[in-house]
């Protein structure tokens, strides 16, 4: 079935352009440790102001590029992306926002600096309307989807590597066009990836992983507990973010599980991701709800979500040895907001007998 365009696309397209016209360079946030979909909707954005309006751009990031994968699609897919630290925000005429929105605590966007397009598909955020151009469809499974759309509509054609980028974005957003899927994240899919490298998207789809890798799955496993039907771990110190969220979405594979929450510690800040099936819980209202259930946390955190994936970032002074108490207060908050009982633990992995005897 042949891709579509539509009405409404062609107005958010002509707004945005009409925008845009005269700017030279656009400095493009993207999340700090970015995902697939935040890379391959930057490139798109990228790609469609060169194209329709020549305008240079520079995709900007900060924290790490960990999972493997993502690593494979930056090096395979020769995507440019620059640390924050290394631009200079000031030589930019155009900002611009994608898979990410203003003070969601996720970003490097400077301190009261407005951006002047804004593109996702999280919650509209009330920062995020002071922007001259937004485009904000929670409906959608991915912000590549949007993206999709604006290179179709405005006739841009797609690379091998940009079509690639965006297939794996969608997928990764969607496990698979699987999770908070829309029609039009199954359209957008079909037709890039009609235009994809296939054996390329294989092989970053299964890169090689580090040892390290095994020895943080071998932690979290041995550290999370079932609590009636939600399960928790934590990974303790982390190098690499993006494993928080992958662990969530193991242990929700789990049978009778309704919620997996998975953190870890990464420098002075606790990183958290939780993982839902069932679409009545509201992950992402269940994170703001932890947050605003102690002090600790709704004092030090940024977060939220979509229906069925959310997650928070929570700040704490090391030196003061809050990383306990910080610990406990997300445990606490998520039991009590879920409804389990802290009586009702087990473990996930019994102990083995050599275990139990030492």
């Amino acid at each position: 079935m042949p891709y579509k365009k539509k009405k409404s696309t062609k107005e958010k397209t002509r707004k945005l352009l009409a925008l845009v016209k005269g700017r030279k360079r656009c400095l493009i946030f993207i999340q700090n440790n970015p995902d697939p979909d935040a890379i391959a909707a930057a490139m798109a954005m990228a790609r469609l102001l060169k194209f329709r309006r020549k305008i240079t751009s520079t995709i900007t990031f900060d924290g790490v590029i960990g999972r493997a994968e993502n690593q494979a699609m930056v090096e395979y897919l020769k995507v440019a992306l620059v640390p924050f630290d290394k631009v200079k925000a000031d030589d930019y005429d155009l900002t611009g926002m994608v898979d990410t929105q203003p003070g969601t605590g996720n970003n490097s966007l400077p301190e009261g600096r407005v951006p002047d397009i804004v593109i996702d598909h999280h919650p509209l955020r009330e920062e995020t309307k002071a922007a001259p151009f937004y485009d904000v469809k929670t409906n959608y499974g991915a912000t590549s989807t949007i993206l999709t759309e604006y290179l179709y509509e405005e006739n841009v054609k797609l690379t091998k590597n940009l079509a690639t980028a965006l297939a794996y974005g969608i997928k990764t957003d969607t496990q698979n066009l699987g999770r908070e899927t829309s029609a039009p994240d199954i359209d957008a899919f079909h037709h890039v990836y009609n235009n994809c490298n296939s054996r390329l998207l294989g092989k970053i789809e299964n890169e090689k992983v580090p040892q390290d890798y095994f020895t943080a799955l071998t932690g979290a496993m041995s550290n999370a507990a079932i609590y009636e039907h939600v399960i928790v771990t934590s990974l303790g110190d982390i190098k690499n973010p993006d494993m928080v969220g992958e662990i969530a979405d193991l242990l929700l594979r789990l049978e009778d599980m309704r919620c997996a929450l998975c953190y870890g510690f990464l420098k002075d800040q606790a990183v958290l991701s939780l993982r839902t099936f069932d679409e009545e819980l509201d992950a992402g209202g269940l994170v703001k709800k932890m947050i605003a259930k102690d002090p600790l946390l709704s004092e030090r955190a940024t977060g939220g979500g979509h229906g069925m994936m959310a997650g928070a970032q929570i700040q704490y002074a090391a030196k003061n040895n809050e990383k306990e108490k910080i610990e406990k207060a997300i445990r606490n908050a998520f039991l009590d907001v879920i409804g389990a009982s802290k009586r009702a633990r087990r473990r996930l992995v019994k102990k083995t007998e050599d275990e139990n005897s030492k």
